[in-house]
């Protein structure tokens, strides 16, 4: 079944309508965090090798710079420690699912 918004698809979860559905882990977590009660435990996530990124003109000199801070962030951990900081979550401990 599809949903015309996220909004609809939780709802739905909500009142068991449907079962689970597929959305960002970040997203999910923000909507569980707010009704912690209406939502049961995130199941797992599907290691889709995403990226982080960011939007800069076409062809800006500041790519190759913002590129190389992006994979230091990621490589030292700042990324996960933001990330259990905002989301309140370690997301290393989110099953993988395959």
């Amino acid at each position: 079944m599809t949903y015309p918004t996220t909004t609809a698809a939780y709802q739905a979860v909500s009142v068991g309508q449907c079962q689970a559905f597929i959305l960002d882990v970040p997203l999910v977590l923000l909507q569980k965090k707010q009704t912690p009660d209406r939502f049961g435990n995130v199941a797992g996530q599907i290691v889709t090798n995403e990226q982080y990124g960011a939007v800069l003109p076409k062809g800006s000199k500041l790519t190759p710079m913002v590129d190389t801070i992006i994979k230091r962030l990621t490589k030292n951990g700042t990324i996960g420690r933001l990330q259990k900081k905002w989301f309140n979550v370690d997301f290393s401990a989110i099953p993988q699912l395959h």
